[in-house]
Order: C-alpha cells, then sequence, then structure tokens
C-alpha cells in the first residue's frame, strides 16, 4: 500500500516591505545599457500615516488658539489697566513723561444738541483713591464764585497744580463761572455765589457749611485730594444731571 505522503502546509506571512526598483541608463564601452536596480523597503501605513498629520495638525491649531487667546487676554488686561470706570465716568490713564494723568472726556453741546466740542479734564490723583477723602454736603453750583486761601501752603507745587486746574475747571469753557478774587467775601447766607475755602484741618476732607459754601480741610499737603475731591464730586453729578448752574 503507497504511503500517503504528508502536506506541509506553509503559512505565508504578509510581508511589511515592498520591492522599489529604480531604472539606470549607462554607457560601457560605446553602448548604452539599462540597468534595474531594485531594494526591498518597508511599506507605509497609510492609514497610520494619515493619524498622526490629523494629530500633528490638531496640535498645531490648539497652540495657535492658545496664542491668540493669550493676546486677546493680555490686551484686555492692558486696557482694563489703561481704561476704567468711577462711579460712572470714564477715566483712561495718560502718561506723560513721568507724569501719570487721569483724564475724561465731556462734551460740549450747542443750544441745539449739536456736539460742539470735547472738554478733557486731568487729574492728577487717581479718582478711586478720592473716595477715602469724606465729602459732606452737596453740589450747588454758581455762576460767581470766591476762592478765600488765607494761609500759605508750601507743598512742593501742588499748591500751584491744585489752584490752577480748580481755575480751568470751573472756570473754562464746561462752566464759564466767574472767578472773584476778593478774600472780603465770606459765606452768603442766601447762596447768590459759590464760596469755596481752603484751610489746613487734622484730615483732609470738604464740609458743606451754607447753601452753596464749601471748607476744603488740607491735612499733611494733601491740597490735590481736597481740590480733585471737589472736582471729582462736580462731574459725578453732572454726568448723573442732578446739577445746574444759577
Amino acid at each position: 500500500m503507497p504511503k500517503k505522503k504528508s502536506e506541509k502546509k506553509v503559512k505565508k506571512e504578509k510581508s511589511n516591505k515592498e520591492k522599489i526598483c529604480e531604472i539606470f541608463s549607462i554607457e560601457k564601452d560605446g553602448e548604452e545599457k539599462t540597468i534595474r536596480v531594485c531594494n526591498d523597503e518597508e511599506k507605509g501605513d497609510g492609514k497610520k500615516q494619515t493619524q498622526m498629520q490629523n494629530k500633528q495638525l490638531k496640535t498645531i491649531l490648539l497652540v495657535t488658539a492658545g496664542i491668540m487667546l493669550a493676546i486677546i487676554i493680555m490686551f484686555y488686561i492692558i486696557s482694563s489697566i489703561r481704561q476704567f470706570e468711577y462711579r460712572g465716568i470714564k477715566f483712561e490713564t495718560v502718561k506723560e513723561g513721568d507724569l501719570i494723568f487721569y483724564r475724561t472726556i465731556f462734551h460740549l453741546y450747542s443750544p441745539e444738541g449739536k456736539n460742539t466740542a470735547d472738554y478733557s479734564v486731568y487729574l492728577r490723583k487717581n479718582p478711586r483713591l478720592l473716595k477715602d477723602v469724606p465729602f459732606n454736603g452737596e453740589i450747588n453750583l454758581k455762576s460767581n464764585l470766591v476762592m478765600e486761601i488765607k494761609e500759605d501752603f508750601n507743598c512742593d507745587g501742588d499748591e500751584i497744580i491744585a489752584l490752577a486746574n480748580m481755575n480751568n475747571f470751573l472756570g473754562g469753557p464746561l462752566f464759564k463761572m466767574n472767578l472773584v478774587k476778593n478774600e472780603s467775601y465770606g459765606c452768603d447766607s442766601e447762596g447768590r455765589y459759590m464760596f469755596l475755602k481752603l484751610e489746613s484741618g487734622n484730615e483732609t476732607r470738604i464740609d458743606q457749611f451754607g447753601p452753596a459754601c464749601y471748607s476744603l480741610k488740607i491735612n499733611n499737603c494733601e491740597i490735590l485730594e481736597a481740590t480733585e475731591k471737589f472736582m471729582t464730586e462736580i462731574m459725578v453729578d453732572i454726568n448723573r444731571e442732578q446739577i445746574t448752574i444759577k
């Protein structure tokens, strides 16, 4: 009986390599010959490469979005530092050399309601810090203003800046008040004019003691704090449209 031959099954493994051939033309002994050179190279996994490329693209997009978000946040922080609002009034921080000013703008209108000009008011003190200066009373503006200063304030030039700012603010185009320099006048009990008295005190504060009379008490040369607090109170009421000049 013939023997049955055992059949050996060989499992053919799928090769991860592919043959890459290149053809070269060379000249030898005056004859042109063609040479075919083949090499085995690893096959590329198309799906895996696509996934890798998509992953790299997502990483690039995420990094780009993160950078853009950081720029937006930084811009917002810088903008919020430069611009802020205090009791309804918008201020902008302005730097001139080593000096820092706090500017707000008021719009001037004609009787017909047309915007004719913009008037800028500059403060040397941060208005947000002026809330610590007490103000007792209410603003009552008049067309005439008398200011009394019976003592010398030697505050490294702050007294000059403070008085100049007050004069420009109240006597400027925003109010056009008539500033009267006459120390014989005092507080008018009938409120026919506005009276400001600058004097030293144990605390920097502002107190109303007549219909339109105010005492600006100044401690430790805080004359800018006192005058600009008074200016700020006027600006707040203007913004609320609670005061008019009589």
